[in-house]
């Protein structure tokens, strides 16, 4: 409210710098739009400010639009900010940049781009020779990209960084690191270690907690946990937990469809991989059997599309085959489970410690079940 009531008296750079310290806000705001909409009105002063401060607001609109859940658009500004941070040197912007480019690749489902903005994040902490809680959120950075681009073996690296950087570190105080933590050792097949130690809490460490939940009033409290941290709900956070709200039941057809469309809309593809499932089961449950079929498909086309927060990468060949089966079209749901099966054992190969391969393949309870055959 300061900013829209006094802005115009502020020169360009304390204007952008000012904004850049309000994204800090915008997650746990129940109306991000607002700031999003301050971002825009004054895009002009700002871009015609000196580097400094073009520098500070593309960051702060690149990282306000993420939090929104539109991360195509994100790009657009985080962009020229880490062009304007490199021209620097600027580590400590270049790690902020790496950050949400990161956030926004995720979402988007772009896992190459996630494992070059991690990687790049990484560099930046060590050439800025920056502290713990940057190395820990770097490399559980690189764990989070390992999994959403189904490669294994460089999750269990960045878990072992991030160990030997913690050495012992209670991670209460880093819970979005905590709850990355917890997700890859699940991902990875080590339930008992996702759970070792695991703090309870809101925010990141609800998503842990929903993947290891044991009913459905875990899920519920998880649901909750999420809610009280991240209240919009149509920010990104908002969808993650909406996607995730949506799959305790079988909704209407045209429910799932009009969440479908919205995620579709943003360019929010993993979440739409697991909604166009939702969708298929809400569909075959309507009796529309052709409906089921078309989400059903869509859903394996979007295979490659992970969201780690949200969903695991193996999940859509059982998930999209039970629906094939179910309606009929047995040789695809036999196709879509052989595909799953050769994923779980191509990513098994590149593990180099059998206990780890034996974990990834036994433990893991998706994995396991692709396994077991037709």
């Amino acid at each position: 409210r300061a900013l829209q009531a006094d802005g115009d008296a502020l020169p360009a750079d304390r204007l952008a710098a000012a904004l850049f310290a309000c994204t800090a806000t915008a997650p746990y705001s129940p109306e991000p739009q607002r700031l999003a909409a301050l971002c825009e009105a004054v895009r002009a002063r700002c871009e015609a400010g000196p580097p400094r401060a073009r520098l500070s607001f593309h960051l702060a609109v690149g990282t306000c639009l993420n939090w929104l859940g539109h991360p195509v658009q994100a790009d657009a500004d985080l962009a020229p900010a880490r062009r304007l941070a490199e021209g620097f040197g600027d580590h400590g912007s270049i790690v902020n940049i790496t950050h949400q480019q990161l956030r926004a690749a995720l979402l988007r489902g772009d896992a190459a781009a996630a494992r070059a903005a991690a990687q790049d994040c990484g560099q930046a902490v060590q050439a800025g020779g920056y502290g713990l809680s940057f190395r820990l959120h770097a490399c559980a950075a690189q764990a989070l990209a390992a999994l959403a681009a189904g490669q294994p073996a460089a999750a269990r690296a960045a878990l072992q960084a991030l160990e030997a950087a913690a050495a012992g570190t209670d991670l209460r105080s880093e819970p979005e690191v905590a709850a990355a933590c917890a997700l890859a050792w699940w991902s990875l097949g080590w339930p008992d270690r996702a759970a070792q130690d695991l703090p309870g809490g809101e925010g990141w460490l609800a998503f842990a907690h929903w993947r290891l939940a044991a009913t459905a009033a875990d899920r519920e409290a998880a649901l909750a946990g999420m809610a009280r941290r991240w209240p919009a709900a149509d920010g990104a956070m908002g969808l993650r937990r909406r996607v995730l709200a949506l799959s305790l039941s079988v909704p209407r057809p045209a429910d799932a469809e009009g969440l479908l469309a919205e995620l579709r809309a943003r360019g929010l593809w993993p979440l739409a991989r697991r909604v166009h499932v939702i969708a298929a089961r809400s569909a075959l449950a309507a009796g529309e059997v052709g409906r089921a079929l078309a989400q059903a498909r869509e859903a394996l086309a979007l295979a490659g599309h992970v969201d780690p927060w949200t969903d695991e990468g193996a999940a859509v060949w059982l998930e999209a085959a039970a629906v094939l089966q179910a309606a009929g079209a047995g040789a695809e749901a036999s196709a879509a489970r052989a595909q799953g099966r050769a994923w779980v054992l191509r990513l098994a190969d590149g593990l180099a410690d059998e206990a780890d391969r034996i974990a990834w393949c036994e433990r893991h309870p998706l994995h396991r079940a692709l396994l077991a055959g037709d």
